[in-house]
């Protein structure tokens, strides 16, 4: 127990500090007129639940362990986990095929959950017949570090929603803390474990939920 708490306050004091280099950063070059300024942007549906315990499970929970196999399950070498990771790709592509929140119950929350469910069945099938040239290649040191890096762009570009910003430069710098934070949860789950990286990711998002649950967004 103290191991774990040690582990999350030493990897969240990291994170925090990552993100308030890169705010002293984004201050910088605001003034400078370098970049535009952004405004934080909530996704309307978060916005809307009045619900704070779902509110809880879905930005605390649910979203950090589907982006963690999302995002991270490439890089755990395991064929069910990587095969389960291609399923919530299948399943978030049809959500955003449909235009509409990734996790919002509605009519198209089956097709989307079944879409998930078969590219898993043709994954794990397809992983298992080329099982052995897989592992060969995650062998490789470079090949784990390009999987983290490409990781790391996709997981930042994921929170672009996050900001509304008035050029794509404004945009990329704004993304970076998502960037450096992505690669710590690369980090973690390349020498603990994906568990851990997903343990991290549930406690880093837990904190500005609650805040903001102590004080609701303007």
């Amino acid at each position: 127990m103290k191991a774990t708490l040690f582990f999350l306050l030493k990897w969240i004091f990291f994170l925090i500090f990552i993100k308030v280099i890169c705010s002293l950063l984004i201050v910088k070059l605001t003034q400078a007129n370098v970049i535009g300024e952004s405004k934080y942007m909530m996704s309307e549906w978060v916005q809307s639940i009045n619900d704070h315990t779902k509110h809880f499970l879905i930005v605390a929970i649910l979203a950090p362990i589907m982006e963690e196999l999302l995002f991270r399950g490439v890089l755990t070498k395991s064929i069910t986990v990587l095969a389960v990771s291609t399923g919530i790709l299948g399943y978030f592509l049809v959500r955003i095929y449909c235009q509409e929140s990734y996790y919002e119950i509605d009519k198209n929350t089956s097709l989307a959950v079944l879409a998930g469910i078969i590219v898993f069945i043709l994954s794990i099938s397809i992983f298992q017949k080329y099982n052995v040239a897989i592992h060969n290649l995650y062998a490789y040191r470079w090949f784990m570090y390009l999987l983290a890096l490409i990781s790391s762009l996709f997981f930042a570009d994921w929170h672009r929603y996050m900001y509304s910003v008035p050029d794509t430069k404004t945009l990329i710098v704004y993304l970076i803390p998502h960037f450096f934070t992505g690669l710590v949860f690369c980090y973690i789950t390349l020498n603990k474990g994906i568990e851990w990286s997903i343990l991290l990711h549930i406690t880093n998002n837990s904190l500005p939920v609650i805040m903001g649950i102590m004080k609701p967004y303007e």
